[in-house]
């Protein structure tokens, strides 16, 4: 009986052996991997005196790098920082496109260029296209830059996915009249966003701007009175006000605006469309005071950037040069349309300015 059982104890022996030689070899590479985790965060402390780029360069297509994401993802950063293109970074990032592709597109949130936020859009669509979430960050940076023809087909890629879904609607519909293409599309994409989520802002404000490109003025302000009128929440009622406010300084009615204003401003004192729109109106009224007010609390909450060339003019008509040419300057910063720059560098030559 014992002969019988040696066979199955001199295999359960080397069982044994054999797991303890991989369990070594498992313990091996965390320990490689923790040592270049390690080193690279060495490296993103910039810590002085040292180049990690060659270590770096050592390690791609290694075992470390396409087993461990945050690894990949922190070699092509670092090559990045250090003079690298996105395209040789995408050798890291290969191997962990999802991790990659949401810090992309966090940064591109969180960029303030036009064109840095639709670079970064398109790298991480790049690296995850099949992420929906980052496509639809993509469809919001290519809508910002005015591409609405490939905004178009990826929102209808989405509309595929979640038909339903009423800022995906109100987009299309708006990327529609902007194409130029069918107004009755464009109305109908509005009103099922509309119809959907009452209280959707972009349904609303785009639906506004639809009917302020093919209506006459008297038409849009019925609809935005019948709307206001029917509004049974805080936030519809804030976006119609807000949008007739919008409508009558178009207009320059502006002996309609200061009821809708101050309920507006009672609602979201701090929001900043509201406090654009309020330094708009004390602009053309001549309360230049009021209008620096409200355009920096505009700008402060995360408003347009290009509120800076009103916020000049502000301080230009009260004698403040070097905050008119300062707040000139910024706008610059943020401006695209080469008329606009060299209309408002003009007005800093004028005032014998410099923007730096």
């Amino acid at each position: 009986m014992t002969k019988k059982s040696l066979p199955f104890y001199t295999l359960f022996i080397l069982v044994l052996i054999i797991s303890a030689f991989r369990y070594q070899g498992q313990l091996i590479n965390t320990y490689k991997t923790n040592i270049t985790r390690v080193i690279l965060e060495k490296a993103f402390r910039r810590d002085e005196g040292n180049d990690y780029l060659g270590f770096v360069n050592s390690l791609k297509n290694s075992t470390i790098i396409q087993e461990n994401p945050r690894v990949a993802w922190m070699s092509g950063l670092y090559i990045i920082q250090h003079g690298a293109s996105y395209q040789e970074a995408k050798d890291y990032w290969q191997y962990a496109p999802e991790y990659s592709a949401k810090i992309l597109i966090e940064n591109s949130r969180k960029s303030k260029e036009k064109q840095e936020k639709m670079k970064l859009a398109q790298e991480a669509f790049d690296l995850d296209p099949s992420s929906v979430e980052i496509k639809k960050d993509l469809v919001h940076m290519l809508m910002l830059n005015q591409r609405w023809a490939e905004a178009s087909h990826y929102l209808d890629e989405l509309l595929a996915i979640e038909p339903k879904n009423p800022d995906l609607l109100a987009r299309r519909g708006k990327a529609e009249y902007k194409l130029d293409g069918s107004q009755q599309k464009a109305e109908a994409y509005l009103l099922e966003a509309r119809q959907i989520d009452p209280d959707n802002e972009k349904a609303l404000l785009y639906l506004a701007n639809y009917y302020r490109k093919y209506e006459d003025a008297k038409t849009i302000e019925k609809f935005l009175l019948q709307a206001l009128k029917t509004s049974k929440t805080e936030n519809q009622i804030l976006s119609f006000n807000n949008l007739l406010i919008d409508h009558y300084l178009r207009e320059d009615e502006f002996k309609k605006i200061p009821n809708y204003l101050s309920e507006s401003l009672a609602m979201s004192p701090d929001g900043p469309w509201i406090n654009s729109l309020a330094g708009k109106y004390y602009l053309q009224i001549g309360a230049y005071q009021e209008a620096v007010y409200h355009y920096q609390k505009a700008i402060s909450a995360g408003g347009y950037l290009g509120l800076y060339d009103e916020l000049g003019e502000s301080y230009y008509h009260l004698g403040k040069r070097e905050s008119a040419i300062d707040a000139y300057c910024q706008a610059i910063d943020y401006l695209d349309d080469k008329a606009e720059i060299a209309r408002i560098k003009e007005k800093v030559s004028e005032l014998e300015g410099i923007c730096k």
